[in-house]
């Protein structure tokens, strides 16, 4: 699953389709895009932790991980999940948001918790897809073989 990095603003005001005039200026007197007290979505920077301002907000990495791919995991690896008892490895890439460090210690201390490893990549690790999800056995014997999803 992707996720795109929106929240939610409220218009403040009525705002319409804007248009260049004769005199080559900008107008905005075009259909109704919003009206005032209408939610509508916005591109914001990912961070680990901020969630930014009203005016200036921010997507918090830590919350998709905390409300979403995490409770996906447990669900794989709890009792009675497909993968249950297996060890997790998640490996953060490098990027800003997983070198912050609140991200890192609430992120390395709710994996300690759940028995789980958060590890660093190198930057642009070749070997490595950190969009894939990949199991390994921990007991790997004569006969099991490795599985990999996407």
């Amino acid at each position: 699953e992707f996720f795109r990095s929106q929240v939610s603003k409220v218009a403040q005001k009525q705002q319409r389709q804007s248009r260049i005039n004769e005199e080559g200026k900008r107008v905005f007197d075009g259909e109704v895009v919003r009206n005032k007290g209408d939610l509508y979505y916005v591109d914001v920077a990912i961070t680990g932790m901020d969630a930014g301002t009203a005016d200036n907000p921010k997507f918090q990495l830590w919350r998709v991980l905390k409300e979403c791919i995490f409770r996906e995991v447990e669900d794989l690896v709890g009792p009675g999940g497909k993968y249950a008892g297996y060890k997790v490895i998640f490996q953060g890439d490098n990027a800003g948001p997983h070198r912050e460090e609140r991200f890192l210690r609430a992120v390395k201390e709710y994996c300690r918790e759940k028995g789980w490893h958060w590890e660093p990549q190198a930057p642009q690790m070749p070997h490595a897809n950190v969009l894939d999800l990949s199991v390994f056995p921990a007991n790997l014997s004569e006969g099991h073989s490795t599985e990999g999803i996407k």
